[in-house]
């Protein structure tokens, strides 16, 4: 399950002023976990700012699916359950 830490930066009224939040996403393989800052606004919810995560993580060769967030490791092959 992904989980994201509370961020320290003053972000003043505006919801939609951006500020860096650590966000971590593991692995349902073999529980790697990574965690690296993205930028964020209070505007979006939680499944958003987890995509976020994911989409970069997608980048560097993870599958992150319904099915569940999986390194390149231990990503399932194309058209295989995990």
């Amino acid at each position: 399950m992904p989980q994201q830490t509370d961020h320290d930066v003053d972000t003043s009224d505006d919801p939609n002023e951006p500020y860096p939040a650590a966000i971590g996403v593991y692995c349902d393989g073999c529980g790697t976990d990574v965690v690296n800052d993205y930028i964020v606004s209070d505007a979006l919810d939680r499944e958003a700012r987890f995509e976020i995560a994911r989409a970069h993580l997608r980048r560097e060769g993870w599958s992150c699916t319904e099915a569940g967030d999986f390194c390149p490791a231990c990503k399932p092959a194309e058209g295989s359950a995990p």
